[in-house]
């Protein structure tokens, strides 16, 4: 009899245990391609993380009770202010005005659980062993720099061995250049502001007058 009681025991463990560990990342409908790929990348790390978990992605229309959810909040000031809250066991909100707020409040929250990212690729990821994503607490998140970002100079122009047209919303073309540009957004180096292209249309004699009373010719 003790022994059928362990089978039967270990029998509901296992098929309990997906369904407690499951876990779901919300989008808002409507959302940009990079949040939803944000949303797609916080599930695949997490599943990483929290041993026998099962993360899904999915969309939503009227706000979810539970899970990781993604909120457009055009309250909050800032376009890299993000705010998370969460009850420490079932929830979790992120809440920014648009995307790059969203996409930077939700990898330093990832950073704080212990996830480190020292080149693209996985073989570069750190993964902390996780029992659940949820941290109690409300915490705002706001970068320190209105220019933090880097480019890939030259750009990143379609090769013959990377010739994935996929990836034509983000910041560089192909799958290595997706790589490139998740790397940035996972280690927090994309900020408020950011230059795009040569900017000859600033050139001018004011602007070149301004740059002379601050710089030593």
């Amino acid at each position: 009899m003790a022994f059928i009681r362990c089978c039967i025991i270990a029998v509901v463990w296992v098929f309990c245990m997906p369904n407690t560990n499951a876990q779901t990342v919300y989008y808002p409908v409507g959302a940009s391609q990079l949040l939803k790929t944000t949303a797609a990348d916080v599930a695949q790390l997490l599943q990483k993380a929290i041993l026998g978990s099962q993360v899904n992605v999915q969309q939503y229309t009227t706000l979810p009770s539970n899970g990781i959810v993604f909120i457009y909040d055009s309250i909050i000031k800032g376009n890299q202010t993000c705010i998370a809250e969460s009850n420490g066991t079932t929830f979790l909100k992120f809440k920014a005005p648009e995307d790059n707020g969203l996409v930077y409040g939700v990898y330093e929250y990832l950073n704080k659980l212990g996830f480190k990212f020292y080149q693209p690729g996985s073989i570069w990821e750190i993964i902390p062993n996780l029992t659940s994503p949820y941290k109690n607490g409300n915490t705002s998140f706001t970068n320190k720099y209105k220019y933090k970002t880097w480019f890939i100079s030259g750009g990143h122009n379609r090769w013959i061995m990377d010739n994935n047209a996929s990836y034509g919303w983000d910041n560089y073309y192909g799958d290595n250049g997706h790589n490139w540009a998740l790397y940035q957004r996972r280690n927090s180096m994309l900020s408020e502001y950011k230059f795009t292209g040569h900017r000859g249309d600033i050139m001018n004699a004011n602007y070149i007058a301004a740059l002379k009373t601050i710089l030593v010719i």
